[in-house]
């Protein structure tokens, strides 16, 4: 009988060669190239209303990149929002980089040690980056369960999203809000489902953004308590929970940081207040001053 043996294809030294090129560090730059002189047209900037922090990789454009998260403390967006229509410093939004339009893209070239460029839309890539799920520029797109390859992908859902404008507009920033919320609420409804029905595959599905979830609406499960941050009160150097407008000291006083906070919870009075503060505003209301009865002229 005959016997058939393998042999190798067919080698094609030059298309080795050109690879090897293509992805030498020794390429050559263009720097001639009209697209890395142009001015941009505009910028995209990435934004943040999540305390989350995120890693992305966009080779070869992003190598590794950090979105921050905002400075909230645990606070709940309303909470954040009110608290600087009161003169606080919080912020709503983190601001993690910007992006030009057109963005320019390096694209290897395996006929050659150079390295050509090519533009595209800034937006894509940073839509790409938010959601790779979503093709369009829409950040409010729905995505049908089929297309969606991961469900963690979509940073939108967890408070990330592109504007065109620095800052953001106030919708803008809204509808960054309202995509997180829908977000974390589909997770706890996933937690709350998964510990009913099936109990025991409940702490293999639990991730980092449940945990978000959770404490951005102050809730607290089997699975999450509520966490309070301890931290050393500026005033008289014990420990307190982040935030408090007062605490009990270790000989049974009370420390205050907030008087006006203080007075409204019932712990102290104006009077104590304007003691200890002398601050006008908690001065005693003086009495309102008698009105004279009005002179008629009865002669007539």
């Amino acid at each position: 009988m005959t016997q058939v043996t393998a042999t190798d294809p067919i080698s094609r030294q030059d298309l080795s060669e050109g690879m090897t090129r293509a992805h030498s560090l020794e390429s050559n730059f263009t720097t001639e190239n009209y697209l890395l002189n142009r001015k941009p047209d505009f910028f995209v900037y990435l934004y943040n209303v999540s305390e989350m922090a995120f890693k992305v990789s966009r080779p070869p454009i992003i190598r590794e990149m950090v979105i921050p998260g905002r400075s909230g403390q645990g606070m709940s967006f309303e909470a954040i929002e009110k608290m600087q229509q009161n003169g606080g410093n919080k912020e709503l939004y983190i601001l993690a980089t910007r992006f030009p339009s057109p963005l320019v893209a390096p694209k290897a070239n395996v006929d050659s040690s150079d390295v050509d460029y090519y533009a595209t839309d800034t937006r894509r890539f940073v839509m790409d980056i938010i959601n790779p799920d979503n093709l369009g520029i829409d950040q409010d797109a729905a995505i049908a369960p089929s297309k969606i390859t991961s469900k963690g992908n979509n940073l939108g859902a967890k408070g990330v999203f592109f504007s065109l404008n620095n800052p953001p507009a106030k919708a803008e920033v809204d509808a960054a809000v309202t995509r997180m919320e829908r977000g974390y609420r589909a997770l706890l409804d996933e937690a709350r489902t998964t510990e009913a029905a099936k109990p025991a595959e409940l702490s293999s599905m639990l991730s980092p953004e449940h945990h978000s979830a959770a404490d951005y609406y102050a809730e607290v499960f089997s699975w999450h308590g509520k966490k309070v941050k301890a931290v050393l009160c500026n005033i008289c150097g014990e420990r307190t929970k982040e935030g408090a407008a007062f605490h009990k000291l270790e000989d049974g006083g009370l420390c205050i940081a907030d008087w006006t906070r203080a007075i409204k919870s019932g712990v102290r009075t104006r009077a104590q207040a304007y003691e200890a503060t002398e601050d006008p505003q908690y001065a005693p209301k003086a009495p309102a001053a008698p009105v004279a009865p009005a002179v008629t002229d009865s002669t007539v």
